[in-house]
């Protein structure tokens, strides 16, 4: 990877950065790919990286990025309208079954065709 420009950016808390990659014979590489990669180079936080962009021309060997790096978690939250995961603890929410949600459907039906129209006055000849 080869870093092209690097800009501070102290306004939104971060640094900018485009860069190059080649990726002979190898598929575009992913963003967390990138992300590592800029994470050793750099010597930055890897879950303080956003990969903004990858732009690669058909049957090319190299892609361009455009990624920031940002100086803190809140930062990145507030200004890269991201929200860094925390390790996930499983909770499982009921959901009714299928069953239960053809009866409440039918319920609702039932209740509709209950109700009587009211037909519009007839308005008489003359």
């Amino acid at each position: 990877m080869e870093i092209i420009k690097k800009t501070k950016a102290p306004l939104l808390s971060r640094t900018n950065v485009v860069a190059e990659i080649n990726h002979k014979e190898k598929q575009t590489p992913s963003r967390e790919n990138i992300k590592e990669e800029l994470s050793k180079d750099l010597k930055a936080d890897k879950q303080l990286i956003l990969v903004d962009h990858i732009y690669t021309n058909y049957g090319d060997n190299k892609s361009d990025i455009i990624a920031y790096i940002y100086d803190s978690k809140e930062a990145m939250e507030k200004i890269g309208k991201v929200k860094i995961e925390e390790p996930k603890t499983e909770v499982k929410e009921e959901t009714p079954k299928a069953e239960e949600k053809t009866d409440e459907i039918k319920e609702e039906a039932q209740k509709t065709e209950e109700k009587p129209v009211k037909e519009a006055p007839k308005e008489e000849k003359k």
